[in-house]
């Protein structure tokens, strides 16, 4: 087996998503294929997607684990959370170590570090300049996204 660069995996990811929009495509299949390599790309334990629905709200559409899916659960039942933030803001959410949280999302800080994640980091999903949704990018080691990540994803 050849080792591939990070740049190499990323144009094959793309080839791969471009391959699956020209021809008949089921959505929940290209939303799997995009969390699955992200996680691959971008170092991350697990992820999940969260994207919005005609009415403005989330859904979670895509995970990579039944660990990213039940914190993404968690965060759209409780209405908050980094996803949740990330979407609201438009902006990226960065937890370096969930386990320092304090008081802000304490239901989401419980679960997550249950499941053994101890990181995260909440990536708006864009369409041109609208948010239409958020990509978890859990991590099982405390760290930071590199900006370098942060456009990646």
């Amino acid at each position: 087996m050849v080792n591939k660069s990070r740049a190499e995996r990323l144009s094959d990811t793309f080839v791969k998503l471009t391959d699956t929009l020209v021809a008949d495509y089921d959505v929940l299949d290209l939303l799997h294929t995009l969390v699955e390599d992200a996680v691959d790309l971008l170092d991350a334990a697990q992820a999940g997607l969260l994207l919005s629905d005609a009415d403005g709200n989330l859904q979670l559409l895509a995970s990579t684990s039944e660990q990213s899916q039940l914190v993404e659960l968690l965060q759209l039942e409780a209405g908050a959370g980094p996803c949740v933030e990330c979407y609201h803001t438009g902006t990226v959410i960065t937890v370096d170590d969930i386990s320092a949280l304090g008081e802000r999302w304490p239901a989401f800080q419980h679960i997550a570090l249950d499941m053994g994640f101890r990181s995260v980091h909440a990536v708006p999903m864009r369409v041109h300049t609208r948010v239409i949704g958020a990509m978890g990018l859990f991590g099982a080691e405390t760290g930071a996204l590199t900006p370098e990540d942060a456009s990646i994803a």
